[in-house]
């Protein structure tokens, strides 16, 4: 760009086309192959763009458009699989205050069916490794709950898989000019799919195996003003089940299991808790879960938590657990407890 810095660079990109789909008015790219992909955006105080003199020199000095026919209707467009390596994203928007940096160390996906008008995409296996995202965005103002009156936060997406697997992945997020902060990691996660329909907010998976989690949270102390006038809780008169809390969400997953996880949940500051519990620090480690049968939705909520071990820190307090709750908005039930501390 006019300052020095590289707009874009690719390493190799290669991409297979099908000449019998052209017949057929449809591009189709098999083998598609993306390495060594840097890429810089900007979005000046002006709201203008970094390349924007690239746009400014393909136009030219004539400033009388010409209509261009479209000759892109009824044209399909498919990839079968595709492989990223080593992709580097670093994005600045300065007018809203976003900043996005993301590396993609490899992704490969194996499409089964895509269609971009509709948002449809149908992915086989989907590997993702090496794989880091940090984002950072100036404070908003909070959003009113518009309970009971929701919509599907997906609207307009159908998206689904058959297996996931995630290796060496971390994201990180902070609100600029707050000590608000978020961040995860994983060392392997490996999804089974059941059923996906986004439309119906419908996730059911076979298999989750989560190894190696690291979740921390940095939030602002709230506890000193925290609202206790007694305030009925918005649901209490809907006659909606668990709506409130599922959101008309339905996610079902027949096996968890969990292994060698951290959970960290602060106010004001990272340190360590006075003592167990600190309402302000609440950092468990050493997590072992593993369950069947999780459900949750506006009409059940289930679980058969077979065995969870866990170390609440300072004081490696190890605890064992163990349950078998089914409830309903007419019934709840809750057996087979076994309770070690």
């Amino acid at each position: 760009d006019p300052s020095g810095d590289t707009l874009l660079a690719a390493g190799l990109i290669r991409a297979r086309l099908s000449v019998t789909g052209l017949l057929g008015r449809e591009i189709e790219l098999q083998g598609v192959r993306l390495e060594g992909v840097h890429a810089y955006l900007v979005q000046h105080a002006d709201s203008s763009f970094n390349f924007d003199f690239i746009v400014e020199g393909f136009a030219g000095s004539d400033t009388v458009g010409t209509p261009t026919a479209d000759t892109t209707a009824g044209w399909g467009f498919r990839v079968h699989d595709l492989t990223l390596r080593d992709i580097r994203y670093e994005m600045r928007m300065e007018p809203s205050g976003l900043e996005l940096g993301m590396h993609i160390g490899k992704l490969e996906l194996d499409l089964k069916g895509m269609d971009l008008d509709a948002s449809r995409y149908r992915v086989g296996d989907l590997l993702l490794s090496d794989t880091h995202i940090r984002m950072a965005s100036p404070p908003s103002e909070p959003v009113p709950d518009t309970y009971p009156d929701l919509e599907n936060p997906v609207a307009g997406l159908d998206i689904a898989f058959d297996e996931l697997d995630v290796r060496n992945v971390s994201f990180t997020m902070r609100t600029t000019g707050t000590s608000d902060s978020l961040w995860l990691s994983m060392e392997q996660l490996s999804v089974e799919a059941d059923e996906m329909d986004l439309a119906r907010q419908r996730v059911w998976l076979d298999a989750v195996d989560l190894r190696g989690a690291r979740f921390g949270m940095l939030a602002t102390d709230t506890l000193a003003s925290a609202d206790t006038t007694g305030t009925d809780p918005p649901w209490l008169d809907q006659g909606d089940g668990f709506r409130y809390f599922a959101r008309d969400w339905d996610i079902r997953v027949a096996d968890l299991a969990l292994s060698e996880s951290d959970l960290a949940l602060h106010q004001g500051s990272v340190t360590l808790p006075a003592g167990f519990p600190d309402a302000r620090h609440l950092v468990f480690e050493d997590i072992h879960i593993h369950a069947e049968d999780l459900a949750f939705s506006n009409t059940d909520i289930g679980l058969g938590l077979r065995e969870a071990t866990l170390t609440a820190t300072p004081d490696s307090l190890p605890t064992l657990l163990a349950f078998e709750l089914k409830a309903t908005p007419q019934h709840v039930q809750l057996k087979e407890v076994d309770l070690e501390l």
